[in-house]
């Protein structure tokens, strides 16, 4: 349980260094008989609103199976960043940014620890000749190359998102 508090907490600070404005769509949709989905509401707002006032959503909802009782009317969240529109689903862009850096954060810690222990019960550490840990700072290295690469495409495909709303 402990490990995975300290992974929410390096998701939280990667996503604040990466200033990530978590918003939703929710969109509301009724299907019809010819299984053809049609919109008929929807909600764009900020994530921790629409998780403090779920209710109104829940109300919504009923208000809209009242209006269509035949229509099988259901819902569906959308999580996107507002400052570069990206998506924020499993697996998109941003998402795997986040967690990237999430891992650099735990591996910088475990190595900290690491390094730690052996200075405190071990007379003939030295971290120039310790294998373990060269091999656990290359993964370091490796894994800030993979966020600086991650980054950079994130940047890329920010700026041709903008540049698309300019023209």
């Amino acid at each position: 349980m402990e490990d995975w508090m300290k992974y929410a907490r390096d998701m939280a600070k990667a996503e604040k260094e990466l200033d990530i404005e978590m918003w939703v769509i929710i969109s509301f949709y009724r299907r019809t008989v010819e299984k053809e989905n049609i919109l008929i509401f929807r909600y764009d707002l900020p994530k921790r609103l629409a998780d403090k006032y779920c209710w109104v959503i829940g109300w919504r909802k009923a208000r809209l199976i009242c209006r269509y009782p035949r229509g099988n009317v259901y819902h569906t969240y959308s999580l996107y960043d507002k400052h570069s529109g990206e998506d924020y689903s499993f697996g998109s862009d941003l998402s795997r940014l986040a967690a990237a850096k999430a891992q650099v954060t735990k591996m910088q810690r475990s190595i900290q620890d690491y390094v730690k222990v052996q200075k405190q019960g071990n007379l003939f550490f030295d971290e120039d000749k310790d294998e373990m840990l060269l091999k656990a700072r290359n993964k370091l290295k490796i894994k800030e190359k993979n966020v600086q690469q991650a980054e950079n495409r994130l940047h890329e495909k920010v700026e041709s998102h903008r540049c698309g709303f300019r023209e």
